[in-house]
């Protein structure tokens, strides 16, 4: 199985190998990162150290390429016992592809509106199911159609 992890926020990338099913592989990560004082970082070892399988750091390029293309499993984000989270590959719009630039800024802008108006929020970890995350692809959309509405209404 092979799992492109996230740490804290761009901190690092990782390629993750690990023999398991997905199951086997989200219980493992669920049970390390739940724990009251889990933190990724090297005050605990780092994040490479905390889980069973092989692990390889990646430049932010690497990590791109991996994720634009179609030779992984899941997902993670590792960091804090609140925040980290891992979850399975699915063909959902937009998966692997990375906004850059204006592009992102204007998604990102968008979200943060959202945010403030309180027209999304997010479950906290106890809350997600396996099938929660944020479809990027679906985000832009609702970001356009967002910005041609505003421009319509002014």
């Amino acid at each position: 199985m092979k799992i492109i992890v996230e740490e804290e926020y761009g901190f690092k990338y990782w390629l993750w190998e690990i023999e398991g099913t997905k199951q086997y592989v989200c219980d493992h990560f669920n049970e390390v990162t739940r724990d009251e004082h889990y933190y990724s970082g090297l005050s605990n070892g780092g994040v490479a150290n905390q889980f069973l399988g092989k692990w390889k750091e990646l430049t932010w390029e690497e990590y791109r390429d991996i994720s634009e293309g179609d030779d992984w499993d899941m997902y993670a984000h590792a960091h804090t016992k609140d925040d980290s989270n891992i979850r399975p590959r699915t063909d959902g719009a937009g998966e692997g592809r990375v906004l850059e630039g204006e592009e992102a800024e204007e998604v990102r802008q968008k979200l943060l509106d959202c945010l403030r108006s309180g027209n999304i929020s997010f479950a906290t970890p106890e809350e997600q199911g396996p099938d929660d995350y944020i479809d990027f692809g679906l985000l832009e959309q609702f970001a356009k159609e967002n910005e041609h509405d505003e421009k319509n209404n002014t």
